[in-house]
């Protein structure tokens, strides 16, 4: 429902701009909306458009918007009116917007012939334009093409009948001409040897037509124009970006992930039985170590489970405040006070917990911290301690390589994608953006490939066979202390 209400806003919104444009050009309808074009044997083309048009009342203005993209220039302008009983009146080329005149204006992309007469008082009014246009004509060895819009960019009022016929500077052999269009349903023949007709009733404001006519190379003479070279470039870049974009879409995220795999890969199946419970730790693993095996990466719980196992070693003591001495925290709530002492700091022998134990009490020992106190300074050693970390499940050998400096590789890896991909859209967009703005596409597709080696970077590691064989192990226990019960435990001990 909503996407049909959408699209009737849309359609509302056309027919409200098609107006305005029909408004601006002062037709209410074209009755007949003829255009001769005859190519010449130097490849210019003589137009001449006979326009019997419904002009709403008092209008004094038409005019006539040409597109000038495929096309080099137009000149020799003529207007003639034709009246009712057979005479005509001739325009004059002025800027005055004087009565029966008319004046050429051009900007980018088009070019407007504007029509100034008396205030329109009749039911129709047939004006002739006449024009001749150089370089519009493509040149291939196969065949040279001339394509025309007749109304333009779009018709901008209802037209009952438009023909539109193709002079050719001589006989070429009905065989030999091949007549094609775009848009509108048109009625295509070849009457005669040197002629081709398009024939369309009925169009529909803001309705499209192109008529295209392929003749034999070298009946005319002339050159490639400038624009043909970039109206046959669009096609390869337009699809060629299609395509590339794609691939790279699909290619990035599995040569990220295909990387990773091949630089950790998958335990083997363990061929060792392991029960679902292990009532004690199966190893003398710390619990850093052990909680980082089993979620494959390092946390700052990890850390937590550092100081904790510190203080159950006898390194530090920690001890909770009286209840009635509390302090807020950030948010504004009361929290307990903890206090962390100085006991043995010979017992923090490995890597990461004598930085742990050094970042707490400072490395010329330091008597006692507040746990409150050291939240800042643990998140700055966070990097530091997990690093250390992973350096000794590496060390291990549980994992294929340090987890950190696979890491730290990707997202310098991504992180260049992701900056080359956003300089290349941009030089693509200097560069081809005449062209198609899809450009910047395969461009910006190597930054999403980047994003999917940073993602592969922090994705779970994969562990080696005798990770995996410890992880099993250490699962179990976990699973053994996750659904241990008062009754389990009291059973245990007895």
């Amino acid at each position: 429902m909503r996407k049909h209400i959408w699209m009737g806003v849309l359609m509302a919104l056309l027919l409200v701009g098609l107006g305005d444009v029909a408004a601006q050009n002062n037709v209410a309808q074209w009755l007949r909306y003829d255009v001769t074009l005859s190519l010449q044997q130097n490849s210019g083309v003589t137009v001449e458009e006979i326009h019997e048009v419904a002009l709403v009342s008092g209008a004094t203005t038409f005019q006539r918007v040409i597109p000038t993209d495929k096309l080099e220039s137009i000149s020799n302008v003529q207007v003639i009116e034709l009246n009712a009983t057979g005479g005509q009146r001739g325009y004059q080329e002025t800027d005055t917007q004087a009565e029966y005149t008319f004046r050429v204006v051009s900007s980018e992309g088009y070019q407007t012939i504007q029509l100034h007469f008396p205030p329109n008082n009749v039911a129709s009014t047939k004006f002739v334009l006449r024009y001749f246009v150089v370089g519009t004509v493509l040149f291939y060895n196969e065949g040279d093409r001339l394509d025309w819009r007749p109304y333009g960019d779009a018709a901008t009022a209802p037209i009952g009948t438009s023909t539109i016929t193709v002079n050719l500077p001589e006989d070429i052999g009905q065989e030999r001409l091949k007549q094609s269009s775009t848009g509108v349903s048109t009625e295509n023949f070849i009457p005669e040897a040197n002629k081709a007709i398009f024939r369309a009733t009925s169009i529909g404001a803001g309705d499209k037509l192109e008529i295209s006519l392929t003749f034999p190379h070298g009946i005319v003479q002339g050159r490639a124009p400038a624009w043909q070279q970039h109206a046959d470039t669009v096609p390869y870049l337009f699809w060629g970006s299609i395509v590339l974009t794609v691939l790279i879409l699909l290619l990035g995220p599995l040569v990220a992930f295909g990387w990773w795999y091949l630089q950790l890969r998958v335990a083997p199946t363990l061929d060792e039985k392991v029960p679902k419970y292990v009532k004690s730790p199966p190893g003398k693993l710390s619990p850093a170590v052990a909680g980082a095996l089993l979620d494959g990466k390092t946390g700052s719980r990890h850390i937590m489970a550092t100081l904790l196992d510190l203080a159950a070693k006898g390194a530090i003591h920690v001890y909770k405040d009286r209840d009635d001495e509390e302090e807020d925290d950030d948010e504004g709530e009361l929290v307990s006070v903890f206090n962390l002492y100085n006991v043995d700091q010979e017992k923090a022998v490995k890597p990461y917990e004598a930085t742990l134990y050094g970042k707490i009490f400072g490395y010329m020992g330091a008597r006692q911290r507040t746990l409150s106190d050291m939240r800042r300074t643990l998140y700055m050693a966070t990097p530091e301690i997990r690093n250390q970390i992973d350096a000794e499940i590496a060390k291990a050998g549980y994992f294929a390589e340090d987890t950190s400096g696979v890491r730290r590789q990707y997202a310098a890896f991504g992180g260049a994608s992701i900056i080359m991909g956003i300089v290349l859209a941009l030089v693509a967009l200097a560069a081809f953006s005449s062209y198609t703005y899809l450009v910047v596409c395969p461009c910006l597709s190597l930054a999403v490939g980047g994003v999917a080696f940073i993602a592969a970077g922090f994705a779970k590691s994969n562990r080696t066979e005798v990770g995996a064989t410890e992880a099993v192990r250490w699962e179990a226990f976990k699973r053994y202390l996750k659904d241990l019960t008062p009754e389990r435990a009291a059973k245990a001990r007895q």
